[in-house]
């Protein structure tokens, strides 16, 4: 049986979900719960890992994963050995545009 990985929220995601409407909260706690909590490392068509960049929160070199909720984006750090999916930040990804992370 696949190992269940525990679901961690930092702050700064929790603030961005939190100012979004009701339905589009509840779906991205369902899409995360159930994309997330078994297998987060294995890239589907909802996710992947994404190229190395500099994101704010790495002190290692290590690319953040990325799963997609249309229109959102959730990118997460997976803690293999501690079995910890660490949800970074949730943005709303609007047509033909990428955001800068805080």
């Amino acid at each position: 049986m696949t190992a269940r990985y525990e679901i961690v929220i930092d702050e700064r995601a929790v603030r961005a979900v939190g100012s979004l409407p009701v339905y589009d909260r509840a779906r991205l706690a369902t899409h995360i719960a159930e994309q997330l909590t078994y297998e987060p490392t294995r890239p589907t068509g909802r996710k992947k890992r994404l190229r190395p960049l500099a994101v704010p929160w790495a002190a290692r070199s290590e690319s953040p994963w990325q799963l997609r909720i249309d229109p959102f984006r959730v990118l997460y750090d997976v803690d293999e050995t501690a079995k910890v999916v660490l949800v970074r930040s949730v943005r709303r990804k609007t047509r033909s545009k990428t955001e800068e992370l805080p």
